[in-house]
């Protein structure tokens, strides 16, 4: 969809860059097309644009099984619609630009982790626990990632006990370790989708939480105990299981500091280049991810109360220059205040979400 793929009346459209938009719109999302309307306008490439559509919508379930991220892509699919019993907030557009922001931060982490393996496009403070919670209400989405989970958990668990891993075993970073730790990974995503998917099936049928459900929303970021009337902070809570690293299962005992608190790691992955030619100056589409941002949603409980719940969201950037830029360059940006703006549809004032 980019020069010298897209022809009218016989000329070669001189469109150097695609936009992430592009991508949405064949994977499913129609609001990306509305958020396409000069981009469609001004290179006419909505024929070649409903093509790729079409295309995307030939593959069996085969293909969509084929590949962990092949999946991945198509597990999207369950967040593009909404339960009719939702709350309103979940009805509206700003949270379905919401969402549409969700799923470009989570593509383009896909393609950072994947960078090596898909081929480039070219143009020719803390509370001891929450008072409540609610899990957004996309319970099919919960259930793809629990089995993918469990399906590449099922294909490490063949491949690794083809190795022997017995030579290093007492060592901390032995292969062995790492293998259990991997294993031990996989099983806590796919435990806590479950969960999640039990949950927010609930909340759509107005149904009150049981015991432990609710114990799992209290604990999923930072579990507080006491010891003897001396509190001690564990960071042992779902969301911490949700990240693979060399602590994973095990425990974060005895200390105040959030182990992630000051693990920013923002990412970019390019995703297009354009070369330079007579036509074209050179010229590079990036995706990325920032911090996470705070959201608030009024949500009415099966009571009719109206709580208003805060979380997290995709902090994405999309922006093209004359240069490609590795995570570290990237994560500098934020440090010099150089990062660029973020897309203007991102703005409540253009119907997104955010304010500024």
């Amino acid at each position: 969809m980019v020069y010298d793929r897209i022809i009218v009346d016989g000329e070669k459209i001189k469109r150097a860059l695609p936009a992430a938009f592009d991508a949405m719109f064949a994977l499913g999302d129609n609001l990306a097309l509305e958020l396409l309307s000069d981009e469609l306008d001004r290179y006419n490439y909505s024929g070649n644009l409903a093509s790729m559509r079409k295309i995307i919508e030939t593959h069996d379930e085969a293909f969509w099984a084929g590949s962990v991220y092949h999946s991945a892509l198509k597990n999207l699919d369950n967040t593009r619609t909404i339960s009719e019993s939702a709350p309103a907030v979940f009805q509206q557009k700003p949270w379905a630009m919401k969402m549409l922001s969700t799923r470009l931060g989570f593509w383009s982490q896909l393609r950072h982790d994947n960078m090596l393996y898909i081929k480039q496009s070219f143009s020719g403070g803390y509370v001891c626990e929450y008072p409540d919670g609610y899990v957004e209400p996309y319970p099919d989405f919960y259930r793809g990632l629990a089995e993918m989970s469990q399906k590449l958990k099922t294909v490490l668990e063949g491949y690794l006990a083809a190795v022997d891993l017995s030579h290093s075993a007492s060592s901390y970073d032995s292969p062995e370790r790492v293998k259990t730790r991997l294993l031990q990974y996989l099983s806590n995503v796919s435990s806590a989708c479950n969960t999640l998917e039990s949950i927010s099936q609930k909340e759509l049928k107005g149904e009150t939480l049981d015991s432990d459900e609710t114990a799992f929303i209290k604990n999923w970021y930072r579990e507080e105990s006491f010891n003897n009337c001396v509190p001690s902070t564990s960071y042992s809570g779902e969301y911490f299981k949700m990240y693979y690293s060399t602590y994973t299962g095990e425990v974060w005992m005895n200390s105040n500091q959030d182990p992630f608190f000051f693990n920013f790691e923002p990412e970019i992955a390019d995703v297009h280049t354009c070369p330079e030619s007579p036509s074209f100056p050179f010229k590079v589409l990036s995706v990325a991810t920032g911090g996470a941002l705070p959201i608030f949603a009024a949500v009415e409980n099966p009571l009719g109360d109206v709580v208003l719940y805060t979380g997290a969201v995709y902090d994405y950037y999309e922006f093209s220059d004359g240069k490609r830029y590795s995570d570290e360059e990237w994560e500098s940006l934020f440090e010099s205040g150089t990062v660029p703006d973020k897309p203007s549809w991102m703005n409540d004032s253009e119907g997104g979400y955010i304010t500024y």
